[in-house]
């Protein structure tokens, strides 16, 4: 069965996250996870960190093209010749303007940083650009129809930053961390001190997750019966399945394998066993967070059951343009914020 436009907004958005996810997560993890003598990491997480940018910046043209045909109801024909109104005549595309700037200092940076002189400063000020590029998508999104800069945006923003801490970290851990450590051998004390670094980190960003999403969920769900009630609880329910597998193994290796690997290492000045133990739980942790990211991506071009009937941001209700179709006809095209309310109309 072909894969409808539906199906198409749905993988763009899951794509768009997972990029914020690798570079924030890569970005984090060398400020934040690696210690500050672990050079053998400054590379492979620099790269991680470059294809994270690289995935942005493809993501963001294919969603902006997609929210155009989203938003206006057209073919990707006719909505190529929509996308300068886009930029002009919406908020959608007034926010999305701040992505190519970020790119663009995003690039510079990078290419900067490849210095080891350079990478810790760079990359701090690229995780605050990613952070700003990650406020583009609660502001264009479903926290948007209460207004812009409202407090649903801020959570929103708040909950993404820190499941891409959570999952970018241990992203960046599994691609690139491990292999490395598994390749150059470095002192157990080194990949110890890493560990737990790791775990702190995750557990920080766990718990902002966790509160953030209640307070989401009770201002998009209403009440609990719309849980199981609506297309959106039923999605939300498959999503919190894959975050609570997370947790579990997350659990698991903060307190079973980790006291461990503090055990050997002081015993035998070697974790060798446990660390590849720990590898496997890390990666089945990063497959169920993935689950999570995919619901996350279904949930976003689902109507969420709010009380009250969602409202375009920023313009009134909708925006309407005239542009000439590839046939010659006029077209009117009444773009509008809420991803599932579109209209076109022909004359």
């Amino acid at each position: 069965m072909m894969p409808t436009h539906d199906d198409l907004y749905v993988i763009l958005s899951a794509a768009d996250i997972l990029a914020f996810f690798l570079a924030l997560g890569a970005l984090a993890c060398r400020l934040w996870v690696a210690p500050a003598n672990a050079r053998y990491l400054d590379t492979p997480l620099w790269r991680l960190a470059g294809t994270g940018i690289l995935a942005l910046a493809a993501s963001s043209v294919a969603l902006f093209i997609g929210r155009t045909m989203e938003m206006s109801g057209e073919s990707f024909k006719q909505s190529v010749a929509l996308l300068p109104a886009m930029v002009t005549d919406t908020q959608f595309g007034h926010i999305w303007l701040a992505r190519p700037v970020a790119l663009l200092l995003l690039a510079a940076l990078w290419w900067r940083g490849r210095s080891v002189a350079h990478t810790r400063a760079s990359a701090a000020v690229m995780l605050i650009l990613v952070s700003i590029m990650a406020f583009t998508r609660s502001a264009t999104g479903h926290p948007a129809d209460t207004g812009p800069f409202t407090l649903p945006e801020w959570v929103d923003w708040i909950h993404l930053l820190a499941a891409a801490l959570w999952v970018g970290t241990l992203l960046a851990v599994v691609l690139t961390v491990l292999p490395a450590i598994f390749r150059t051998r470095p002192p157990s004390g080194s990949v110890l001190a890493l560990v737990e670094r790791l775990s702190r980190l995750a557990g920080f960003a766990l718990l902002a997750v966790l509160s953030t999403g209640l307070v989401s969920a009770w201002h998009y769900l209403v009440d609990l019966h719309n849980l199981t009630a609506t297309a959106y609880g039923r999605v939300l329910l498959i999503k919190l399945a894959f975050v609570a597998g997370a947790i579990a193994l997350g659990a698991l290796n903060r307190y079973v394998a980790l006291p461990r690997l503090r055990r050997s290492t002081a015993a035998t000045g070697s974790g060798s066993r446990i660390l590849l133990l720990l590898a496997r739980s890390l990666r089945l942790e990063v497959i169920a967070l993935l689950g999570a990211l995919a619901g996350a991506a279904v949930l976003l071009h689902t109507m969420p059951p709010v009380d009250r009937p969602p409202r375009a941001f920023g313009h009134p209700a909708s925006v309407i343009m005239t542009t000439h179709g590839s046939s010659g006809h006029t077209m009117a095209v009444s773009f509008r914020a809420a991803p599932t309310r579109k209209s076109a109309t022909r004359t």
